[in-house]
């Protein structure tokens, strides 16, 4: 159901003259760069098209033993994600990093609403 879908959108898309990055590779690349990260010891990163918007969502293992050293990896990841979604003029984007006894999400870093235009603004 799914790929029949995101036929018809991407037919739709091509005969409208409108195009969106695929998602997908741009997923595959941020969760690469995301695993790679010092202090992300694990998780996954999932990327797709919801209501014809972007929605990326992560569920990572860190490192850090306290929720200070969780808030400094967010951090970090947060940037990172905001870099590699350069292509992309919005997204949603929810992410949470824990050690098992301790997490840490975006609203961690002060984000009330967690879209890329936010993300972007408040930290570059």
């Amino acid at each position: 159901m799914k790929k029949a879908i995101a036929g018809l959108l991407t037919a739709l898309f091509a005969i409208t003259g409108c195009s969106q990055p695929n998602v997908e590779e741009i997923g595959v690349t941020t969760e690469a760069a995301v695993l790679a990260m010092p202090g992300v010891t694990g998780g996954t990163l999932e990327m797709y098209y919801a209501s014809l918007e972007p929605n990326l969502i992560c569920d990572l293992t860190g490192s850090g033993t306290t929720k200070a050293e969780l808030v400094t990896t967010m951090d970090a990841v947060a940037r990172t994600i905001v870099t590699n979604l350069e292509p992309l003029e919005t997204s949603m984007v929810s992410c949470v990093i824990s050690n098992g006894d301790v997490s840490a999400n975006l609203s961690d870093l002060g984000f009330e609403f967690r879209t890329l235009e936010d993300l972007r603004e408040q930290l570059r």
